[in-house]
């Protein structure tokens, strides 16, 4: 059996890649993340997914004022999820990131102080950051 495919056809796609590929398509809004679309992510992730983002914010909130704040420690993220027991190894942690790196809320990267990895929110602005939060709790 022969089977052709079109490129804007996405039939053989599972129904959770097709999400996610409209997430995706929703994230970009001329250059900048969308509010409305980081909520329909938000809404589609787990319950720890969503503590451990508001944990995020939280930090990024806490430290707006911060001149050389460039987001939180992956190892203190870490140690703040394990406590509150959302995840129960490192390799937990970082594949609940995943979700947040693939839909580009967060960047990991080494931090130009002390050469630590850190966890560095892609939204800056505060107003959406006090809307996330709102909506995370």
């Amino acid at each position: 059996m022969n089977t052709i495919r079109s490129k804007t056809s996405n039939n053989f796609l599972s129904a959770k890649q097709k999400r996610r590929n409209k997430y995706r398509f929703l994230l970009v809004c001329q250059g900048q993340l969308s509010i409305s679309a980081v909520e329909h992510v938000i809404e589609s992730l787990t319950p720890n997914a969503r503590r451990i983002f508001r944990l995020l914010i939280e930090a990024f909130l806490s430290n707006v004022n911060t001149k050389d704040y460039e987001g939180m420690k992956f190892v203190e993220l870490y140690e703040q999820c394990k406590r509150s027991f959302y995840v129960n190894n490192e390799q937990n942690l970082r594949l609940q990131l995943i979700e947040f790196i693939d839909h580009r809320l967060i960047k990991l990267c080494k931090s130009t102080q002390d050469g630590l990895e850190i966890v560095k929110l892609l939204l800056a602005e505060q107003d959406i950051m006090k809307q996330l939060l709102d909506k995370l709790n």
